[in-house]
């Protein structure tokens, strides 16, 4: 007789709760976004067909705009989340340094003319292939995968203030401080 999985054990109470709370995410997506969404769409329609009097008929649009995108982001979440399921952990411990480092790099994109795509007056964007993407969201996972391997691999450096303690806050000042500094372009 095989041996019986537990149904609950840790990883499906985690993937549960997971799915739980990206349920709420996208009921309250849904019920603050629909009429922003709608109003919006009204709006572009009445400037197309040159008249204010879409506006003022009591049309009810129904736009879901904001939901459908916030869906497709939870579906991409969930594939990247399975996949680091299945992966080997260690995969990520050994190349944690190069993944830091390349989410430096692109850290310092957002600066570069041309690849950078500033969002309300603010360059923390670099847009690729019609996304844009924020570079800081993939620097605070590098590092937090970078840190638990300095903690493992060093953990008797700890006690050192010096070898340490400051070394950590050092790359976490550097990084910190890399993706919240940027310029804000004049309004034009």
């Amino acid at each position: 007789m095989a041996p019986q999985i537990p149904m609950f054990n840790t990883p499906m109470r985690i993937f549960l709760l997971t799915l739980i709370l990206a349920s709420v995410g996208l009921v309250t997506v849904y019920s603050s976004s629909a009429p922003y969404a709608a109003m919006k769409y009204r709006v572009a329609l009445a400037r197309s067909s040159g008249g204010t009097e879409i506006l003022a008929q009591e049309h009810s649009y129904h736009k879901p705009f904001f939901f459908e995108r916030q869906c497709f982001w939870l579906l991409v979440g969930l594939g990247a989340m399975l996949f680091f399921y299945k992966m080997d952990y260690r995969v990520l411990k050994d190349q944690s340094l190069w993944i830091l480092l390349v989410s430096l790099v692109l850290l310092l994109l957002v600066f570069v003319p041309g690849i950078e795509r500033p969002i309300n007056r603010h360059h923390r964007w670099i847009g690729l292939l019609g996304f844009t993407f924020q570079p800081s969201e993939l620097a605070k996972l590098a590092l937090i995968v970078y840190m638990a391997r300095m903690l493992t691999d060093q953990h008797d450096r700890l006690k050192s203030l010096k070898q340490g303690v400051l070394p950590a806050l050092g790359l976490t000042a550097i990084v910190v401080s890399s993706s919240s500094w940027n310029p804000i372009s004049a309004p034009g």
